[in-house]
């Protein structure tokens, strides 16, 4: 499987409604897909990528049961790309709310 780059990013972001106001960069990759992504600041996103990596080791598991094959159990995981101590990129995933918007 070939690695996917970048070939261009738009040239115009969303920002979020929320608290800490991320914004969503649209990115067109070499494969020719659109991809999008937000850009948090101000947040430390180590401890999500490592919550990413522990639902990965949790599918593996529950692909070795067969009583969780049977019922067809994952966790839906997405990318968390830690840019620096503070900032860094998480994969969108369509159709979710925010907890902001939850609570309002």
């Amino acid at each position: 499987k070939s690695v996917v780059t970048i070939a261009s990013f738009s040239p115009s972001i969303e920002v979020v409604t929320s608290k800490q106001r991320p914004r969503i960069l649209q990115l067109t990759g070499s494969d020719g897909r659109s991809y999008q992504f937000v850009l948090k600041g101000h947040e430390d996103l180590k401890q999500d990528e490592r919550v990413m990596q522990l639902f990965g080791l949790i599918n593996t598991w529950l692909q070795e049961h067969t009583a969780a094959v049977r019922g067809e159990l994952s966790i839906k995981r997405f990318a968390v790309v830690p840019l620096s101590a503070n900032s860094g990129l998480i994969e969108w995933v369509p159709g979710c709310d925010t907890m902001h918007q939850l609570i309002k």
